[in-house]
């Protein structure tokens, strides 16, 4: 058995359409019909019709600016999806409007923003660094572009992924926001979670504003 404080050596880059199989490899393990707080999981059952989701996959890789993947061993075991403002305004023009903003948090519709959209690991390697990893490329990329405000979500109902919510809280994120969401007849309840990339000095931001 593999002892969950060893981190692991992972190498994180770009993905590319040739990962896809991999990546839905990944993402089955983690998001299928058992949902298991102490592993986290994904809300989509991945392995319901698995050609649609690897169509869904490749769509997302063409589509989306920041698409990564780590490996072990040349092998992919995690990756993470994100979104610029533009991107994910484009892709869900009802999102802002389902949100409950913290009292005292102000976010417009029209702030530069980058969105964690889906970050999964293995189930077998989850706790061993991979998401780490993962978030780490992703901030130095985003400070190279000049963007502070990172946001990201968590399902906290019906079942808590309290795997997904110690990890926000680990890498500096804080509860800003209540979100709900009614997929495949089933309503979710998500926490809207939001932290500012601390390699991005406040006067600096993507489209020329204070931050």
């Amino acid at each position: 058995m593999l002892v969950p404080s060893t981190r692991l050596d992972v190498a994180v880059r770009r993905a590319s359409v040739n990962d896809m199989d991999a990546v839905y490899e990944v993402a089955s393990s983690v998001g299928n019909a058992v949902k298991d707080p102490s592993l986290g999981f994904l809300v989509y059952d991945y392995t319901r019709d698995p050609d649609a989701h690897k169509r869904r996959l490749l769509r997302s890789c063409a589509e989306c600016s920041h698409f990564y993947v780590a490996e072990l061993n040349r092998k992919v075991c995690g990756f993470l999806i994100g979104w610029l403002r533009d991107e994910w305004v484009s892709r869900y023009p009802e999102w802002f409007g389902q949100v409950t903003w913290r009292p005292g948090f102000k976010m417009d519709p029209g702030d530069d923003f980058f969105m964690v959209d889906v970050i999964a690991v293995h189930a077998r390697l989850t706790g061993r660094g991979v998401g780490t990893a993962l978030h780490k490329r992703m901030i130095a990329d985003l400070a190279r572009e000049g963007i502070r405000r990172i946001l990201s979500e968590s399902v906290i109902g019906p079942i808590p992924n309290v795997t997904s919510m110690m990890f926000r809280t680990r890498m500096g994120f804080e509860l800003v926001g209540i979100r709900y969401e009614d997929e495949g007849g089933v309503l979710y309840t998500n926490a809207v979670y939001s932290k500012i990339n601390p390699l991005v000095p406040p006067e600096t931001s993507a489209r020329g504003r204070h931050s």
